[in-house]
Formats: structure tokens, sequence, C-alpha cells
């Protein structure tokens, strides 16, 4: 499969969700999460870029709200779909490990089941995107699959 028929499944069902005022709801609990906030206003999905993701310690979009999912998958897919580090690894195994025990994040529990599916189908294009420039820094078998198989089982239960 093409990398772009993976981010086609992105922006084909989240390219006309709103920009949200807000992207996370912790903005007024911590200084980090306001800065990550910050930066999310600050930027577009033409704009936002490798080096503002920053990696899985800091990263503004680990503590984004369902709104900002729908808002920047289409986006975060694109940057996935790139090699380009920005000194910090490819982004798409940080991708993983937000998009990883998705029937655990309150964010992914407020997705509708269609939404769910983009997700699940965007992990499924990925996997010849992954095998043939990301390996083995990012590996299919160990670090996608397993993700795939949960967004599966994810995308089965009955959702808004």
């Amino acid at each position: 499969m093409q990398s772009d028929s993976a981010i086609f499944v992105l922006h084909k069902v989240f390219s006309k969700c709103p920009r949200p005022l807000v992207f996370n709801s912790y903005t007024k609990e911590d200084d980090e999460f306001l800065q990550h906030d910050r930066l999310l206003k600050s930027r577009t999905p033409d704009s936002l870029s490798r080096e503002d993701l920053g990696t899985v310690g800091w990263n503004p979009i680990g503590c984004m709200n369902v709104e900002g999912w729908r808002y920047w998958l289409p986006t975060l897919g694109r940057i996935a779909h790139t090699i380009e580090t920005a000194d910090r690894g490819f982004f798409f195994g940080d991708l993983l490990a937000y998009l990883k025990n998705p029937d655990e994040n309150k964010a992914f529990l407020r997705l509708k089941a269609y939404e769910r599916v983009a997700v699940l189908n965007f992990l499924r294009e990925s996997i010849t995107f992954v095998r043939e420039n990301l390996e083995p820094e990012v590996e299919v078998d160990c670090e996608l699959l397993p993700v795939i198989k949960q967004w599966e089982k994810f995308s089965e239960v009955n959702s808004n």
C-alpha cells in the first residue's frame, strides 16, 4: 500500500473537523500542558513540524482532548509518514506510543466508530511504509502489528 493512501484515510475522515479553542483539558493544572496548548495554537496543519512534536516524554499531543486528536490526526499522519527525525527519531514510533491501548485513553474512547476505523485503516496501510522506510528503528512485527490488533479490538466496541 502506498504511504499516500494511509494519509488519505485520515484526511478523508478528519480534515473537516473544526479547530478547537483548546487542545488539551489540563491547561490550568500544569504549566507544561499550557505550553503544549500554546504551541499547538500557534501552528496550522501545514506548519506543524516534526521538531514541534518533541519526544514521547515531552510532546504536545500526549495530553490532547478528543477534539485535538480529530483536528491534528491528518497532520500527525503526514509527519509520521516522513523520514524526517529532527534529531529525535522517526515520529511514527512516537505516534504508536500514543496510539497504544486506545481503550484506556479518554480521548480515544470518545471517537465515533467510523473514526476508530479510520485510525485502524491508517495503521494497516502504514505497514509497507514502515517496513520499507523505518525498520529497524520502528518495527512492524514488534511495534506496529500489536497496535493494529489493539485498534481492531477497539474498533469492534460499540462507540459513540
